[in-house]
């Protein structure tokens, strides 16, 4: 697992042109999703094999030009899905 984090962020870092100090991607995933960006599919390797009963629907992930990078996973309905419907008037997330 974590030598798919450590591949995504040098897929990612590689593919970047311009200079950065920090990247924050919020990543929720979607199973018709595509992206031209090769990195994403290794989210996609690294979810498959964190598969559980309940697998990670979003990932907060931060990386700073020093190498160093943080993942942080979300179960659930993903939080831009969730606010998407919500102002659709199709969710509630007060909803008891």
């Amino acid at each position: 697992m974590l030598e798919l984090q450590a591949n995504f962020v040098k897929q990612l870092t590689s593919e970047t042109r311009e200079s950065w100090d920090k990247i924050e991607i919020n990543y929720e995933y979607f199973p018709w999703k595509s992206s031209d960006i090769e990195a994403f599919d290794i989210l996609d390797e690294l979810r498959n094999v964190m598969k559980t009963d309940e697998t990670w629907t979003s990932c907060l992930i931060n990386i700073n030009n020093d190498g160093k990078y943080d993942f942080q996973f979300g179960y659930g309905m993903p939080p831009m899905v969730e606010k998407n419907l919500e102002e659709a008037g199709r969710f509630n997330s007060k909803r008891v």
